[in-house]
């Protein structure tokens, strides 16, 4: 890609793979902080981006061991401005978790969320798209100025689970845990060529909810629950109990973006699920993991730069 600097604050195998699929060396930058916490950025580390295209990659750690999201999203919006008052033609921003994704509306579904003032925000630092891997939502208000791109990864997921199990179509079946997710789930089983089920899940605050039934048979099969984030793992568990308590043989857990807060582990056991995949969209290593045996980190950043790529040249 001529003309392309690719930039981003984090050195990880998901910037490789992503660099690697764009055939763009990563600068990485560091932001430094004043003694009250603002953060500052030297222009210099930036390094030249007079009239280039810039794509810049903000991957967020997994948030059992980080600083505010918040904060990351300011530093983020400095960079944009700063890439343009610096002469950047265009700003690309990349996000392979989308902050504040599952706030479309609030909670009681009564007012726009804070997301559509995150995308305004950005339009406003300078940004020209938004691409964001596997969102909450596929469409959703986007500020005017921002054309936005969601990067679905139930292609990566078919091809990963084909891999490591021998799927028999009679008995597996993909679950997702709520309405939300149903188009992912439909996708990922038309993929795998098996049947799917649907969960019902109200959620009562936030972080706090509750999957009250299944719609679908899971007797005797082995359920692929899947979904687009794993946090407090409350949904995730679950959601196992009650397709056991029907009759599952097995439970598998893939799970796009690992947040992981403080309490996943302990909620998330071999009691409930035979492997748990998450990807690496967060910055996340099996280092994480207590039991890594149940748990497995999948690459994702060839796939979404690959998608990342398609959709820049077009």
């Amino acid at each position: 890609m001529r003309n392309t600097v690719l930039i981003t604050t984090t050195r990880t195998p998901f910037i490789s793979h992503l660099s690697a699929a764009l055939r763009v060396p990563p600068r990485i930058y560091e932001c430094a902080h004043f003694a009250d916490g603002e953060s500052y950025i030297d222009p210099k580390k930036l390094g030249d981006v007079a009239g280039k295209r810039v794509v810049l990659v903000s991957q967020l750690p997994p948030f059992i061991k980080t600083e505010s999201i918040d904060r990351s999203v300011m530093r983020l919006l400095m960079t944009i401005d700063l890439l343009k008052e610096c002469g950047a033609e265009r700003v690309d921003v990349v996000t392979p978790y989308l902050p504040y994704a599952r706030q479309v509306k609030t909670c009681d579904d009564s007012q726009q969320g804070p997301l559509h003032l995150f995308t305004g925000l950005l339009a406003t630092a300078g940004a020209t798209s938004l691409i964001a891997a596997e969102p909450h939502e596929k469409e959703f208000a986007c500020d005017d100025a921002l054309s936005f791109h969601g990067i679905g990864l139930e292609k990566l997921w078919a091809k990963y689970l084909k891999k490591e199990f021998s799927i028999k179509p009679d008995q597996w079946c993909v679950l997702s845990p709520d309405a939300g997710g149903r188009d992912r789930a439909e996708a990922l089983g038309e993929l795998l060529g098996v049947t799917v089920a649907y969960g019902e899940k109200q959620r009562q605050r936030p972080d706090e909810s509750v999957v009250l039934d299944i719609e679908g048979d899971v007797e005797g099969k082995t359920v692929v629950l899947y979904d687009d984030i794993i946090s407090t793992g409350k949904t995730a568990a679950a959601a196992s109990r009650l397709v056991r308590s029907r009759g599952a043989r097995g439970v598998i857990g893939c799970f796009t973006h690992a947040v992981l807060v403080p309490g996943v582990h302990q909620r998330i056991t071999g009691h409930l699920f035979n492997r748990l995949f998450v990807a690496d969209t967060l910055a996340v290593s099996t280092k994480l993991f207590k039991n890594r045996s149940l748990w497995n980190v999948v690459p994702a950043g060839e796939f979404v730069g690959t998608a990342v790529k398609k959709r820049l040249k077009g």
